[in-house]
């Protein structure tokens, strides 16, 4: 499995306007993992790791992918985990850590109203590293509010280090109403 890590800096340029950016044709044209990253200081001052995912998210190819990565991020940072998803998304991922029988240090908080993202700023300490599970369009977990949820990171989350990661897509087709056949990819 091959993970796409370009880093961002959050300008928005002419020419990005114009001819779409690096990220969107890397949407596009590869099915891969994808994690953008921004790190405003360095990981070893993390003290808490912030998962927000989308609803759907489990329903996505690459789901127990993520998870694994994100475990992984943890063990390497020794930052405890807090996932922000719906019930059933929470589920699914504790699933994912009893299945592969791993020991992780998590947490689990009912969030469902990615209209009111930034209220999850009461929950982000400076030292927090975010990690934001996000969806290329048409896929399962995709929905309109997440295209706007980099800018409201760069803009509201200045301070803090963060990651945004588009799961794998291989072997799928993007459907047009994801929400009518979705079968639980884990």
């Amino acid at each position: 499995m091959k993970q796409l890590f370009p880093g961002w800096n959050a300008k928005i340029t002419t020419k990005h306007k114009i001819f779409g950016g690096v990220l969107d044709n890397l949407l596009k044209r590869t099915g891969e993992m994808i994690l953008v990253a921004k790190f405003m200081q360095p990981l070893s001052t993390t003290k808490s790791i912030k998962v927000i995912v989308p609803p759907r998210a489990e329903y996505e190819p690459g789901f127990a992918h993520w998870v694994n990565t994100v475990r992984t991020i943890s063990k390497q940072t020794s930052a405890p985990l807090t996932f922000f998803a719906t019930s059933f998304t929470n589920k699914r991922i504790e699933r994912v850590f009893v299945d592969t029988k791993v020991s992780v240090s998590a947490k689990y908080e009912i969030f469902e109203d990615w209209q009111d993202f930034l209220i999850l700023g009461r929950y982000i300490l400076p030292d927090d590293l975010l990690l934001v599970v996000s969806a290329r369009e048409g896929s399962v977990s995709y929905n309109s509010y997440l295209p706007n949820i980099p800018k409201q990171l760069s803009r509201y989350f200045k301070e803090n280090n963060f990651v945004i990661i588009y799961p794998e897509q291989h072997g799928i087709r993007l459907a047009q109403d994801p929400r009518t056949s979705a079968v639980p990819a884990y």
